[in-house]
């Protein structure tokens, strides 16, 4: 069964609202200015800017095989390439994608390919079946334990 936000569950939602009371309450802090400009776009192009300015700057090192990295540039390209790739493969707007890893050095590869793509992330292979994920992301000591997982999930796209 696939879990819902409350924003979208009528019954949670309106049961949520009834919480509710006319009581207005205010910040004793200066109001903060949010945004409007959506995350995966302003961290994009953060990550640009910094490539321009250090394209071969590692920006993130593998923390047991210290020479091993990525830099500012490979990160932003392959996250676009990531990207272009789940879109040719019918990802789209709202999908949702998993990563079953291990900490590596690209997650932030896939988690902004994702972004990119208009995806939605969850990060654990206990949410894959109830997480409507249409791609998973998994290294091949994990890929035995996903496939398994994945046998109850119609939504995955990307084989």
């Amino acid at each position: 069964m696939t879990s819902l936000p409350v924003s979208k569950n009528e019954v949670l939602l309106e049961a949520w609202r009834k919480t509710l009371n006319d009581e207005i309450v205010h910040s004793p802090c200066k109001p903060i200015n949010t945004p409007i400009e959506p995350l995966a776009s302003r961290a994009m192009k953060s990550l640009l800017e910094h490539a321009q300015r250090h394209p071969q700057k590692p920006a993130v090192i593998d923390a047991f095989n210290q020479t091993r990295f990525l830099t500012y540039q490979q990160i932003h390209d392959q996250s676009l390439s990531v990207a272009a790739f789940l879109r040719s493969q019918g990802f789209s707007v709202g999908d949702r994608a998993c990563t079953v890893l291990a900490n590596c050095i690209e997650f932030p590869v896939i988690h902004l390919g994702v972004w990119s793509a208009g995806g939605v992330f969850d990060e654990s292979v206990y949410q894959l079946r109830d997480s409507g994920s249409s791609v998973v992301f998994t290294s091949e000591v994990l890929l035995r334990s996903v496939l398994s997982a994945a046998e109850d999930c119609p939504e995955i796209k990307v084989g």
